[in-house]
């Protein structure tokens, strides 16, 4: 697993979301089989790393850094967004 895969696993239980929840949220067309390889070192594509973000209640940054408050732009924000960020 790596550190992006880590954390949408991390947030998505924080969020209490089963993959299958997860994969709803994020488009009719993701199964929970997306979210699994995804999970598992699977890069997602920059429309599903939004969407995948929006889901949560996160950023793609937050997901693809771990970086809060920091935009793609590099510029701040308040990333606190929802439980279980940290």
């Amino acid at each position: 697993m790596n550190e992006i895969g880590k954390r949408i696993r991390y947030l998505r239980i924080a969020r209490d979301m089963t993959q299958a929840g997860l994969a709803e949220k994020v488009s009719p067309l993701t199964t929970k089989q997306h979210i699994w390889n995804w999970e598992h070192g699977k890069i997602p594509n920059e429309v599903s790393m939004q969407r995948i973000a929006d889901a949560l209640g996160s950023t793609p940054a937050y997901i693809r850094y771990g970086v809060k408050g920091v935009q793609e732009n590099g510029e701040g924000t308040d990333v606190g967004r929802g439980a279980g960020v940290t």
